[in-house]
């Protein structure tokens, strides 16, 4: 209904939206609040997952989507390290929510990029356009050479 790239901009500004609740939180139940947004932030990953199974062939999506995975894994694995440092630095600040603010220009930032990527079709046309330059470049590669064998 919503299409890969408005599905991950809903996301991206909804975790911005989520950080920005956390981050000037002075209730309690504002962060109770924030988890209202966090429901929308979960569609960045499909939406990701899905655009590159569109964009890559057939035979290379376990590869590709393999190394979607791994990138996913490791930021994992040190966002938290590296956010629990930055909370630390800010347990004493005059504006403990910090690290909730950067995390929020962040995910801005990454939501105006996705005005960058282009719509469905012409992620369509680069596969097809893609698939042409292989397969130029593999019949230039596997060519005969003529000219080049009688130099040697």
């Amino acid at each position: 209904w919503l299409g890969e790239r408005n599905s991950m901009k809903l996301g991206l500004f909804s975790f911005a939206l989520q950080c920005l609740v956390v981050a000037f939180a002075t209730e309690p139940v504002m962060v109770f609040v924030s988890v209202l947004f966090s429901m929308f932030a979960n569609l960045v990953y499909p939406s990701v997952s899905s655009m590159v199974s569109k964009i890559v062939e057939g035979d290379m999506q376990g590869e590709a989507l393999g190394a979607l995975n791994g990138i996913k894994a490791v930021t994992e694995g040190f966002g938290p390290l590296i956010f629990g440092l930055l909370m630390g630095l800010y347990e004493h600040h005059p504006m403990p929510g910090g690290p909730y603010l950067l995390a929020s220009v962040l995910s801005l930032w990454a939501f105006l990029h996705c005005y960058e990527l282009p719509p469905e079709p012409e992620l369509l046309a680069a596969k097809h356009f893609a698939r042409v330059q292989g397969n130029d470049e593999a019949s230039g590669l596997l060519s005969s050479g003529d000219s080049e064998d009688e130099d040697v």
